[in-house]
This record gives structure tokens, sequence and C-alpha cells, in this order.
């Protein structure tokens, strides 16, 4: 409010406050001051180790510390992991072996070189998502260089792991495997740019023995045999791919089977995983090039292949993207001539064929396109053509499965037949069967495709409530995932339904073929076996055959079982590791891809598929049972 004029005349001259003397309701309060700030709380001096503490978390966490090392390892740049490591010096670490003397520092603002001791403060946090996560020090707001200074000595570390948290007290520190290792997963090379490398290439574990407690153990030895080598860098889709090869070889992959010696490194924890991030380059050496086809002996050459939903659009060019497969039309072209390269390189007389999408034989079709395309290019007097199964309902189901043949060698005989049984129908594929006759012989074969129920769901079909488990088609723990109960079931109607000779051959010469979705030693394996039927790929390749790969264990799939009347005229089985050594990210698809990544696979017959292909020869011998007339 406004002063008299007289009071504020005088309160000027006699330089006096006349506040005092207005009414309560007039006085203006001072303003108030600001509470002073609360003192920063100072940090916590802390060693490494303490910081660590000897379990999978640090006790420190959200807590702000000082700490002092020297950096090991320097990933600072915009795409590496945003930080660096620093590990105790030598002559500081505690006497727990359960405690890290290692540390990451997630901090970009503060320049560092390998070999400089620093103090720092910074927050405590445990970073990642389930039950193993990464101690590391953020919200670094101070940090000085003391010196230069000896880094500490690497850990020598051997594989198999002790147990599965061994690596724990490892994290963050410098580590040597002077082993030589064997590349046994490059599912996320091309994505992240992670290896997985193993004490040996490791096996699927039904692949190698029983179903149940065995298989359990196989598992968690398995999980001690491996680590992950990582390239320190962030950002995905590195451009060349790391652990593949210099700018001058650009055209090798890396594929499973390669080997390497002596990595050094730091022991990180990421992604759930322990993974070493390499501190100096890996001299790979490759052990398990890419190969031709297996060579195999035989007048008749009968393969088995799965063709990764080879899906054609509308067959016109348009119609992407389509349910599964590629996604556009430059994909497909690229998917189906990875295929024909394939196909042509094994040149058999007959391939049954897995994932073919299902629509129809018309002109446009998959299939039809599919054997057109490989016409076209075929080598003089070698001509393909392709079971037309549009008689038989086959509808169940996206995919379907398929035969092609050369018709300069062998000819169909009668119709195809197809199990539709309830193990089937809108479950799984129908198996197809069709007898062909030799040209030059007259001996005759019946060739029978099929494709199980995966592992990677539980069927929701009728069959899943037979028996005293509520769902037995749920994964029992035993190996064998999910559905195993179905396939089983499938086994015993296909070995029933050959039995009753569905293409009226009058010949027992029988050969199963297909994506069986079951590793040797699982149980529809055993109930085809028992039948009879002989697993021709393990007879000539052992138990450690295999066909594909599943987070880095490898194990057969794909088959060859021969009825007992056509063993003996098998000359030779291989299966040709086209695929499931390579990597995926190498495959047909064109995303996230340079023109030289592109172009490393372009129009070569590997990774055209996730499985390999089996290769069978015959030296058939006529029957003066067979009968029937080609058609």
């Amino acid at each position: 409010m406004r002063l008299p004029s007289c009071l504020a005349a005088l309160s000027l001259s006699l330089g006096i406050s006349v506040v005092g003397f207005l009414p309560a309701s007039a006085q203006v309060p001072p303003p108030p001051s600001s509470p002073p700030p609360a003192p920063t709380a100072p940090a916590l001096r802390r060693a490494i180790h303490q910081v660590q503490g000897n379990g999978t978390t640090s006790a420190l966490v959200a807590l702000r510390v000082e700490v002092e090392g020297v950096v090991t390892a320097v990933f600072q740049d915009a795409t590496g992991l945003g930080g660096f490591y620093v590990q105790t010096p030598d002559a500081a670490a505690d006497a727990d072996v359960k405690s890290s003397e290692g540390l990451f520092v997630a901090n970009q603002s503060f320049p560092v070189k390998v070999g400089q001791s620093v103090r720092l403060t910074g927050t405590v946090a445990e970073v990642g998502n389930g039950a193993r996560t990464q101690t590391q020090l953020g919200n670094v707001k101070q940090l000085s260089v003391l010196g230069n200074a000896k880094l500490p000595a690497p850990v020598k570390l051997s594989l198999p792991f002790a147990n599965s948290g061994a690596a724990e007290q490892y994290e963050g520190m410098r580590v040597v495997l002077p082993q030589t290792l064997t590349v046994s997963e490059t599912f996320n090379l091309g994505r992240h740019g992670q290896l997985v490398l193993s004490l040996g290439r490791l096996f699927a574990p039904t692949n190698m023995v029983a179903p149940g407690a065995p298989a359990r153990a196989q598992a968690e030895a398995n999980d001690l045999r491996q680590i992950v080598i990582d390239d320190a860098i962030g950002a995905p889709y590195r451009d060349p791919s790391a652990f593949v090869a210099d700018s001058a070889r650009r055209g090798v992959t890396r594929r499973a089977g390669s080997t390497v010696t002596g990595i050094a490194g730091i022991m990180d924890e990421r992604f759930g995983s322990y993974m070493i991030e390499p501190t100096s380059d890996l001299a790979f050496v490759d052990a398990n090039p890419r190969a031709a086809p297996p060579v195999i002996s035989g007048r008749l050459r009968v393969a088995t292949g799965n063709v990764l939903n080879l899906f054609n659009g509308d067959g016109q060019g348009g119609g992407f993207p389509t349910p599964r497969g590629a996604t556009t039309q430059l994909e497909y072209v690229r998917q189906q001539a990875k295929i024909v390269a394939a196909i042509h390189a094994m040149a058999p007389d007959i391939m049954g064929l897995t994932e073919v999408e299902n629509d129809g034989f018309e002109p446009g079709s998959a299939i039809v396109q599919l054997v057109a395309t490989m016409n076209a290019g075929s080598p003089a007097g070698r001509r393909y053509a392709f079971v037309n199964t549009a008689g038989i309902d086959l509808t169940s189901d996206a995919i379907t499965n398929g035969l092609i043949y050369r018709t300069d060698t062998v000819e169909p005989v009668g119709a195809a037949a197809a199990l539709n049984a309830p193990e089937f129908v809108g479950l799984a594929r129908s198996p197809v069967a069709q007898t062909f006759r030799e040209k030059t012989t007259g001996a005759v074969l019946t060739i029978c495709i099929n494709h199980f129920k995966s592992k990677g769901s539980p069927s929701a079909g009728p069959v899943a409530t037979e028996g005293r488990n509520p769902n037995p088609n749920l994964d029992q723990n035993d190996g064998q995932g999910h559905s195993n109960f179905l396939r089983t079931r499938q086994a015993k109607a296909l070995v029933a339904w050959l039995k009753t000779d569905p293409t009226q051959s009058r010949d027992p010469d029988v050969l199963i073929l297909g994506d069986l979705n079951s590793y040797a030693k699982e149980d529809p394996i055993a109930v085809i076996e028992r039948a009879g039927f002989l697993n021709l790929t393990e007879k000539s390749e052992g138990s450690t055959g295999y066909s594909y790969s599943f987070r880095g264990e490898f194990g057969h799939l794909d088959y060859a079982f021969g009825s007992p009347s056509v063993v003996e005229q098998v000359a030779g089985a291989a299966t040709w590791h086209a695929n499931s050594d390579e990597p995926v990210f190498y495959d047909y698809n064109i995303e996230n891809k340079s023109p030289a990544q592109l172009a490393i696979n372009a129009d070569t017959p590997y990774r055209y598929s996730d499985h390999d292909p089996v290769i069978v020869g015959l030296n058939l011998r006529p029957s003066a049972a067979a009968a029937g007339t080609s058609r």
C-alpha cells in the first residue's frame, strides 16, 4: 500500500522505517529465505572388490563410492560399450577369490587410456535383465588420472567351468583362455557381433543320450563347456561383421567348427550371459571350411532338404509380404536362386522337399516356379518335374511336403498317396509317398517325405488329451521339447501306414525322408527303428552326425531311413553341411546388410535353409514282385 505523504517525508528525513507504525494488516513481511542446500554426503571410499562383493550382485547398489584402479580396456567411442574397465593392481587385491577385482565404468565424458591409474567417484548399479546382471559404476562426476601403472596379470581360465556361476568372480577382470576352442554358434554374429565358443562341438543332448536324466545331465555339461565372445560394439549390424575376415577376404563367413586359441580379454556380463570382450585380435582357423556336396557312390541319388518356407507371393512378382518366407520379391528371387544352386550341386534323381508353400500346382505356384527355374539352368539332358498331389487333401497347413525328380533317370509309378490321419490333419504336414521306377534297370523304390510337428509349441489337437497326463504335449523337461507325444504318435501312424503299401508298389524297398523334428535318441526315432527301418546317416556318420543347430547344439532332425530290404542296396549316405554351420545373417534376407554383405552368399547354395540336406546313394536291384505302370 502507499504511505501517506507526511509519513513518507518523515521517514526520508529521519532515515527510519515506518513499517512498524502501520496497521498489522498493512505490514509487508520480509521475503522468506531459501533453506541452505543439504550437504552432499561424501562418497564412500571402497576397493573394487568391496564394490563387487562375493555374490552375484553388489551390496552397495545406489551408493556413491570412490574407487581406484588401472584402466584395462577402453570402449568409449560412439559405437562402443560406452565406457571402460578398471581393475585393482595385483598388489592390492584381496584374498577372497570370489570377489572380482574388475569393474565396468559407464562413462564417455572422461577420456582415459589403457594403463592409466585413475581415481573416480560414481554410483554403483546392477544393469541387465534376469538373474545375471553387470555390476558397474555410473553417474561419474569426478575422475583423476594418477599416473601410469602396470596392467594386472590376466587370470588363466579353462573350460569347462566348475559351475554355472563360476565366471562371476572374474566379472570385469582381465582373463585369458589358452585352450583351443570351437565356434559352436553364429546366430548373433551379424546382429550383435557375438559368437559362442565351446570346448569341442556341442551336440543336442538327446542326439547323444536318452531323454530324461541323462539328457538333463548332458545339457548341464554343455552349458559349462561354452563362453560367448563379443565385439565390444554397442550398435547392431556392424559392417563388416565381427570375426568374419579382413576386407580382402570378405567373401568368407565365420562358420561353426572354426577354431581359435589363446583368447585374451575382459570377462563381461551382459544380456544374461558371461562373455569375453577381446582386447587383441583373434586368429581363427577355418577348420570347417565350406565344401561341395559329399561324394557318394551309387547309381541313384536321393536327397531330402528343407527349403525354409519357399513362398512366392502371387507368383507374378507381387503379393508380398507373404505369411512366411520372403518379404519382398527381391528376397524371393535371392532365396530361390540359393535353393536352385543347392539342388543343382547335389544333382539328385529324386528329392523330397519340406516347407514348400501349399499353394497348389497351377502355373505360378511355388513348386512349379521352382522346377521351371531349375530347368532353365540345368545341364543339357537333365530335366526335373514335380509330383502333382492335387488330388490329395494337403490343405491342413500353409506349407506342405513336395517331391521332385529327374525325368531323364526315373519315372513315377502309379499315383502318390498321403496319410491324412488324425495325427496329422490340422496338426502337421501330411506324409506323402510316391513310387518311382529307375529307367535303366526297371527297379522301383518308394519315397515317403515327412515333416513332423515342431518342438516349438505344444499341440492343442485332439490327441493331446489322451493318456494319464492331462497335456502330454507340454515340454516334459526330458530334453525332447514340446509335442513329443504327438510326434511319437505320428511316427507310429507313419510306420503302420507304410506297412499297407499305400502306393500299391508291391515292392518292399522304402525310404523315409524328411524333417522329423526329433533328435536321434528321442521317442519318435525309436518307434521308426523298432519297425525295422535303419538310420542311414547314423550308420555312415556315427552318433556325431548333424543337420541342424539350435542354441549352439548340433544334431540330426533330418533323416533318411531305409527299410530292411533297401538297406543292402544303399551305397552310401551323408549330410551336406551347407546350412547349419553358416551364420543366419548371410541367408537370403536383405535387411540390415550392406552391398558387400549381400554379395557374400548371393547365388551360392550356402545358408539356403536352416537345415542341412541328406543324400543317399543306391544301387537298386529289380524286384520280381514289383509291378505298375508309369504315368
